[in-house]
């Protein structure tokens, strides 16, 4: 029925297949033979322990990939315990993880042809950190949401004043909801900023924007800048710069970002206030 059909849509980690190849790249008795190459290097650890000495690790560069600023203070080595999950679990076990709002990171291992699933929170212990989301019309010019993603119907103003299509390079959608105005329902913002205090706990502050006030920026009394007159600028600067340095500076770098189709797009967009704005905050503690 409709329920199965949404439920079907909801997308978590590792259900069906999700963030993992659609076929196993590799045959159960590729994996095997694959394992079996490996024991012979380590005589003395049993062949249940080095596989999950190979999890760890795995796990340690998976979470070192996603926080690149604590590179190497990951150590797994201590957790020697593993709960294994029955299959018809599983959902329930990641909803009730999930409701951490923590951020998840996975990796796919070809070997065991499974999937690796860490909930992580990016601040470290006694730091402040924030990070946005920007969806619908707000998408980066190159992000590939273009293609799959589901948009709004814009109008013409905040297609050319605030989405940047004023460029002429603006990407186009693939597909859009027809009579849904972006104005009422698009440009979806979400903001958080997460603190971690000394205690252990967790303090989420996450601020939610939809909506326009208005589909153009307010008038301003600067002259506006032609853009030979800016690449003229540019160059004089960069020129000032080199003759004053000697650092042998080119002009390849400015016109290289006036050529950049996705540069010109982001420059082309303008901030206005959204129509609605809601902000919100908890704390998560393990007691």
């Amino acid at each position: 029925g409709p329920t199965r059909r949404v439920v079907d849509q909801v997308r978590v980690a590792g259900a069906r297949r999700q963030g993992m190849p659609k076929d196993a790249l590799l045959a159960p008795s590729q994996r095997e033979a694959l394992a079996h190459r490996l024991y012979p290097f380590a005589p003395g650890i049993p062949p249940v322990d080095l596989e999950q000495l190979m999890l760890l690790h795995a796990f340690e560069e998976l979470l070192n990939r996603a926080q690149p600023e604590r590179r190497g203070s990951w150590s797994f080595s201590e957790r020697t315990f593993r709960e294994r999950i029955p299959a018809e679990l599983l959902p329930q076990t990641l909803e009730a993880a999930l409701r951490s709002e923590a951020f998840v990171s996975t990796a796919h291992i070809p070997r065991h042809d499974a999937l690796l699933v860490a909930l992580h929170y990016r601040s470290p212990a006694c730091r402040v950190m924030w990070h946005a989301w920007r969806g619908d019309l707000h998408s980066e010019p190159t992000a590939d949401r273009w293609q799959t993603g589901l948009f709004t119907t814009p109008t013409f103003n905040d297609w050319a004043q605030v989405f940047g299509g004023r460029s002429g390079e603006a990407p186009q959608a693939a597909r859009i909801i027809d009579g849904m105005d972006a104005r009422e329902f698009g440009y979806c913002a979400t903001f958080e900023k997460l603190a971690t205090p000394s205690d252990g706990s967790v303090i989420i502050v996450t601020k939610m924007e939809s909506g326009l006030s208005r589909s153009f920026p307010e008038p301003s009394n600067d002259s506006p800048f032609a853009e030979a007159d800016v690449d003229r600028a540019e160059r004089k600067s960069v020129l000032d710069d080199a003759a004053s340095s000697a650092t042998g500076l080119t002009l390849a770098a400015p016109k290289a970002a006036l050529q950049d189709p996705a540069a010109r797009v982001r420059a082309a967009r303008c901030d206005v206030p959204p129509k609605r704005s809601a902000r919100f905050g908890r704390i998560i503690k393990d007691v």
